[in-house]
């Protein structure tokens, strides 16, 4: 009988220990999700230090906060602080092993870092855990055609593609390779397709300008980028190119009225050409 009470004593200490465990973890979770909300206020608000204080107090809390760990990362890599943000990416991947953000976050971070193999195998994790990612296969098909694996590279465009038929970087980095493989049709046939979903890619562009001035199609290429200056005028690179095209073509007029337009713009290759 006293064995019986003695563990029946024993058992509600453990209850009662596990349920204040639970409140107390409870409410720690609830007041790091208070610090993390601010956070986010003060991110929106461009208040990057004390977005990152807040987000800190919520580790702080709660040392467990995967969310909160991966949202610090994010802000230490745009304000640079790469090594920082790569162990706020592994803390997340701690907790969160399965995050596919955290391993698509962390192949951002090798490829600027200049390490395509640890960020190729970052990317293939992302997409492990998200099979329908398409930024990460966007990353991992630039990040092959780094490597050199030109037609794996092509595939994660084309599956970017398949999953959203507005990715315009797949399209753009698509025809990047298409460019280089001297495909100039396919390759004019996707820079045409970024424009049409964002009418000011500049990129988008320039490239059609380069694909017509390899061909010595001078005059399309001075079509591309007018079509463009009609509705951004302040981009004083599209006025050099497009008064290089003019001189190709012999009107120096129309040329000096680019270049004299690119000045005023600041651009300083422009102003060489003029002094010439």
């Amino acid at each position: 009988m006293v064995n019986n009470k003695y563990r029946m004593s024993q058992y509600l200490f453990i209850s009662y220990v596990l349920l204040f465990s639970t409140i107390a973890n409870y409410a720690q979770r609830t007041q790091a999700e208070k610090y993390f909300a601010e956070a986010e206020k003060a991110y929106k608000l461009r208040q990057l230090s004390e977005s990152m204080q807040l987000l800190s107090q919520a580790i702080q809390t709660d040392s467990t906060f995967a969310e909160a760990y991966l949202q610090r990362g994010l802000l230490h890599y745009e304000l640079s602080a790469f090594d920082k943000a790569l162990q706020d990416y592994d803390k997340t991947l701690q907790f969160r092993p399965t995050s596919p953000q955290a391993h698509y976050y962390k192949g951002v971070v090798y490829s600027i870092l200049n390490q395509p193999e640890k960020a190729e195998k970052a990317f293939l994790k992302a997409l492990t855990y998200n099979p329908k990612y398409v930024e990460a296969y966007i990353a991992l098909g630039t990040t092959q055609e780094a490597l050199h694996k030109r037609q794996e590279a092509i595939k994660q465009f084309d599956k970017a593609i398949q999953l959203n038929p507005q990715a315009k970087l797949a399209y753009f980095n698509r025809g990047i390779y298409y460019f280089n493989q001297k495909q100039y049709f396919k390759s004019l046939q996707d820079f045409q397709k970024v424009v049409q979903i964002d009418s000011n890619f500049v990129e988008a562009y320039e490239m059609q300008a380069e694909i017509y001035t390899e061909q010595r199609k001078y005059a399309q290429a001075i079509q591309v980028l007018t079509v463009y200056l009609k509705h951004y005028t302040l981009n004083s690179q599209i006025w050099l190119k497009r008064g290089k095209l003019y001189a190709k073509l012999k009107d120096k007029p129309r040329a000096i009225a680019d270049w004299l337009k690119a000045k005023e713009l600041g651009n300083e290759e422009a102003e060489k050409l003029l002094a010439k």
